[in-house]
């Protein structure tokens, strides 16, 4: 006998018990990982809008958003430490932050001109220190990002770049820890995709790094999207150019 039978124009299907309570097995193994996955909401304290964040392990994490707020756990988020203000900043969006450790972060204001701005702190933000200030009147940042202490960029939208025709994105490069910036925009013109382009100001999720002197820009737009390849060996060359094929990415960048 088959396990199909066709009674009374039925379509009878036998099923063996044990399909069933495996079945049942793993639609209750299914539903109880997602009831584990759900977000929680946790209190902070703070109308401000959030576009920042960067977590160092479970416990430990930064935020930061708007009115200048920056926000600290290191119990897994129970309780958020609302940070200083940093001096002057009580009216900047802080879009991106860069954490190091549980007293050190940098972080990032994105604004017209001097709007967009680092701050540092290595108190666990009690006190800020200005680090750097967009030089550019037209220029708007997007995001920062380090790979460890030293050796970071700053990507920014499109600017005019004296002597050059067209816009150019901004790729500024740190490998002192911030305290100066080489800026690629006006040497690479690689960096010039056009004038509708653009970067996005979000938890500087537009760079992507693999280690200190290579990076993935990400760029969208009217045009489309397109990933810039940076790579600065300390030699003074930027050999930023269309992002490789990804088996070029990983075997022989590394």
């Amino acid at each position: 006998m088959t396990n199909t039978q066709i009674q009374a124009n039925r379509v009878q299907v036998r099923v063996p018990h044990i399909s069933l309570l495996r079945c049942g097995s793993a639609l209750l193994a299914l539903l109880a990982a997602t009831a584990q996955a759900q977000f929680q909401i946790q209190t902070t304290n703070t109308t401000a809008s959030f576009r920042g964040i960067h977590a160092l392990s479970p416990q430990l994490a930064w935020a930061s958003g708007t009115a200048g707020t920056v926000l600290r756990t290191t119990d897994g988020g129970t309780t958020w430490q609302s940070c200083t203000t940093p001096p002057g900043a009580e009216k900047l969006d802080f879009r991106g932050i860069q954490a190091f450790d549980e007293k050190t972060a940098i972080v990032m204001s994105s604004g017209k001109g001097d709007l967009s701005r680092l701050y540092k702190t290595t108190d666990a933000c009690q006190s800020w220190t200005l680090l750097f200030t967009n030089p550019d009147p037209e220029g708007f940042w997007d995001g920062v990002k380090f790979s460890d202490a030293s050796h970071g960029f700053i990507l920014g939208d499109p600017i005019t770049v004296p002597g050059t025709t067209g816009k150019r994105f901004v790729l500024k490069q740190t490998f002192d820890g911030g305290t100066s910036w080489t800026s690629w925009e006006q040497k690479v013109p690689a960096l010039g995709l056009g004038e509708n382009a653009a970067a996005f100001a979000a938890s500087n999720s537009s760079i992507i790094l693999k280690n200190k002197f290579l990076a993935r820009i990400g760029i969208g737009g009217k045009d489309g999207s397109s990933v810039i390849y940076v790579s600065v060996h300390g030699d003074g060359v930027c050999n930023c150019r269309p992002m490789p094929p990804e088996s070029v990415w990983n075997d022989k960048l590394g």
